[in-house]
C-alpha cells in the first residue's frame, strides 16, 4: 500500500507539471504581441510591409500594418536595346509607381497551434489608405547616325530600336505625382515557427486598392482605377510579453 500511495503521489506530481508546463506553453504561444516584417510578391508588383500586433484572446490579434510596394501594369514587357543589349527598357512605360499603405486589420485564429513545431492556420482582414507615387519615365532617345542621345518621354514617334535606355533614374524626380486610395485585403496565414519567441508564417490573399484617379502607367492601353492583386508573403518577427495583460493570464 506504502508503495502504491507513492506511485500515486509521483504520477500526479508529474501529471500536475505536465499541465502547468502546457498552459505555460499555450500562453507562451498565443498571449503574446507580435512584431513582424514581411516580404511580399504580388502577380503585379512587390513590396515590403511591416506589422504590429495586439493580442485580444486566445483567437483575436488586432494589428496596424504600413508597406511600400512597386506596382507593375500587365502590359509592361521589357525589350533589350540593339545598340546595348545589357540596356533594357519597357516601352511605351510612363511612370513608374511606389504604392505606400497605412491600415488596420485583424488576425483571426482558425487552428490553434497545440505545440512547439506544429502549424497554426489564421485569418487576415485589413483594410487602410494608400498613397502612389508616379515618377514620369524618360528614355534615352538616339537622334542620328553619330549615336548622339537626348532624354524625352514616350512619345508614339519614337521607335523603339531608337531607344538606348531609360535616362538615369533621377531624371522625372522633380515631376512627381500623387494618387491617393484605400484597400482592402483578405488573407490566410500559416504560422511555422518553431521557437516559442519567434514568428514565421506563410501569407497567401487577394487585395482589393482603388484609388481616386486612373494610375497612368502605360501609354496607349486601358489604365485602371481599380486594381485586384493576389499576393504570396513571407513574414517573420518576434513576439513578446503584453504587460498590461500579463496580470490577467
Amino acid at each position: 500500500m506504502k508503495y502504491l500511495i507513492t506511485t500515486i503521489l509521483v504520477i500526479s506530481f508529474f501529471f500536475s507539471k505536465a499541465q502547468v508546463d502546457n498552459l505555460s506553453l499555450r500562453k507562451n504561444i498565443f498571449f503574446q504581441d507580435e512584431k513582424t516584417f514581411g516580404i511580399r510578391i504580388n502577380n503585379n508588383g512587390w513590396g515590403l510591409d511591416y506589422r504590429r500586433g495586439y493580442f485580444h484572446n486566445l483567437k483575436l490579434k488586432t494589428f496596424w500594418e504600413m508597406g511600400a510596394y512597386k506596382v507593375k501594369h500587365p502590359k509592361e514587357y521589357k525589350f533589350s536595346s540593339y545598340y546595348a543589349l545589357t540596356k533594357t527598357f519597357v516601352y511605351g512605360k510612363l511612370n513608374e509607381v511606389y504604392d505606400f499603405k497605412l491600415g488596420y486589420g485583424q488576425q483571426i485564429t482558425l487552428f490553434d497551434k497545440k505545440e512547439i513545431g506544429t502549424v497554426e492556420v489564421r485569418m487576415i482582414l485589413s483594410a487602410g489608405v494608400e498613397t502612389a507615387f508616379l515618377k514620369p519615365i524618360y528614355y534615352e532617345i538616339i537622334i542620328n547616325q553619330l549615336l548622339n542621345t537626348i532624354y524625352e518621354k514616350y512619345l508614339p514617334s519614337h521607335q523603339p530600336g531608337l531607344i538606348l535606355g531609360k535616362a538615369p533614374y533621377s531624371k522625372g524626380l522633380s515631376e512627381l505625382t500623387i494618387n491617393p486610395g484605400v484597400y482592402f485585403k483578405l488573407g490566410t496565414s500559416f504560422e511555422h515557427s518553431k521557437s516559442v519567441n519567434a514568428v514565421r508564417s506563410l501569407e497567401l490573399g487577394i487585395e482589393t486598392s482603388l484609388f481616386l484617379r486612373r494610375l497612368e502607367m502605360m501609354a496607349e492601353v486601358n489604365n485602371p482605377r481599380l486594381i485586384v492583386s493576389l499576393f504570396i508573403s513571407y513574414r517573420f518577427g518576434t513576439l513578446m510579453q503584453n504587460k498590461q495583460k500579463k496580470s490577467d493570464i
